[in-house]
């Protein structure tokens, strides 16, 4: 079954020490499956990437090969919920 992936959950899979086995089942799952994310995914990702750069947390060639990985993945963009959720009147009590 797809499921919704967020940045956190993605920096896990990049970053051993940040791993669980939770994280590792996702992933685990796109073999068989693909992730959904929205287009903000792509803006937080690279901006974890380049901080870890920054930070000498990982490598030029590194973080090249690491970008390769994640295009690799069957991640599908969600280009179209943020026009339902904006739209829609959300009736939250005051």
């Amino acid at each position: 079954m797809p499921f919704v992936l967020d940045c956190s959950t993605t920096m896990t899979w990049i970053f051993p020490d940040e791993s669980t086995d939770s994280s590792e089942a996702l992933l685990e799952s796109l073999l068989d499956d693909f992730a959904i994310v929205p287009t903000l995914w792509f803006f937080e990702v690279g901006n974890v990437l380049k901080s870890a750069l920054r930070r000498g947390r990982i490598g030029e060639e590194e973080s090249f090969s690491l970008v390769e990985a994640l295009q690799a993945l069957p991640i599908e963009l969600d280009g179209e919920s943020h026009h339902h959720c904006m739209g829609i009147p959300l009736d939250l009590p005051v």
